[in-house]
């Protein structure tokens, strides 16, 4: 079995394996956990690249073993190499930028049921007081956006070399539009 490279965040971070056993192939992978949250794992080829799940925390390392069938292994043509991508950023491994403050309960800010729902199990959730208004900022990285009903309405802020998407929220609850925010 020949070793393979697995990058995370576009450095070698790790290897995987790939053995044959019979009408599948078995991969398995291992790989420097740094601490920032879950990533899925993708087999990347000349042609394309396959998922094959979330790589788990195992004594210090990431690690995934997976069986595929070989047939459909051909959609990503000849492999080449492993990624592992960002999908749930680990609330601590975020470091909360001058000024902000975590907030663990964010649909508290909102009035309206839908909103609430809508943030369910958020993580990574910052906010901080703008006088008579609230800034909320949510970090956007791979994965579902959870307040997708008013993305239209947040601008798009790096803090900290985080992108996040912030919105303004008055203190009844009400969605601000962009112009009103202050920052």
């Amino acid at each position: 079995m020949v070793p393979y490279p697995f990058y995370i965040d576009g450095q070698k971070e790790g290897s995987f394996t790939a053995q044959l056993q019979g009408q599948k192939t078995v991969f398995t992978i291992t790989a420097r956990d740094g601490g920032k949250g879950l990533y899925k794992a993708f087999l990347c080829g000349s042609a394309g690249r396959l998922p094959l799940g979330s790589l788990l925390p195992q004594g210090g390392s990431l690690y995934l073993k997976r069986s595929v069938p070989n047939e459909t292994l051909k959609c990503i043509g000849k492999l080449q190499r492993g990624e592992g991508i960002l999908s749930f950023l680990s609330p601590k491994a975020q470091s909360v930028p001058e000024g902000w403050r975590q907030e663990p309960n964010p649909q508290r800010l909102f009035q309206d049921p839908l909103l609430s729902r809508a943030l369910g199990q958020t993580s990574g959730a910052l906010v901080r007081e703008a006088g008579d208004r609230t800034l909320l900022a949510l970090p956007i990285y791979g994965g579902v956006f959870p307040l997708t009903p008013l993305f239209c309405l947040s601008r798009i802020e790096t803090l900290d070399g985080r992108d996040y998407a912030v919105f303004c929220v008055t203190k009844d609850g009400v969605p601000g539009i962009p112009g009103d925010m202050i920052f």
